[in-house]
């Protein structure tokens, strides 16, 4: 399974729609640089949340529309079945970073200002959370397969 990635968003602030960068560092146990999100739970599992671009999409045919990073997503990708993907398993993005799942995302109240009905609309069809298991730079346009 082969994919790229779409997006990466960060925010030294936390909380929902972060904003878009064209690069970013993975550090082991803290996810991307400069994002507060995993430096406040101290959860190393939790360093990364991926959602897919395909996911975006499903929504907007729902009639929720929504604008990239606008989950709190660090990494967007595109050409992964999510579906096909379970916790243990590990992607590698780009050259060096390799991540490996740790649960999956649970639609949260946080999601619900931005549209009343997505926490439960994306029961069933949600994103990842993953370790850093090896750093490097991520950058758009990088390639991501499973391991």
């Amino acid at each position: 399974m082969a994919g790229v990635v779409v997006g990466i968003f960060a925010s030294n602030q936390g909380g929902i729609r972060k904003p878009a960068l064209e690069s970013a560092r993975a550090v082991i146990d803290h996810g991307l640089e400069g994002d507060a999100s995993a430096r406040h739970k101290r959860t190393p599992g939790r360093a990364l949340c991926l959602y897919s671009a395909e996911l975006y999409e499903s929504l907007r045919a729902d009639g929720i529309e929504l604008d990239a990073g606008d989950l709190a997503e660090n990494l967007l990708l595109s050409g992964i079945d999510f579906g096909r993907l379970s916790v243990g398993d590990r992607l590698q993005v780009g050259e060096s970073v390799t991540i490996e799942l740790s649960e999956v995302r649970v639609p949260c109240a946080t999601l619900a200002p931005l549209d009343g009905r997505l926490p439960q609309a994306l029961v069933g069809r949600s994103g990842f959370l993953a370790f850093v298991r090896s750093e490097g730079s991520i950058r758009v346009g990088d390639a991501v397969r499973q391991m």
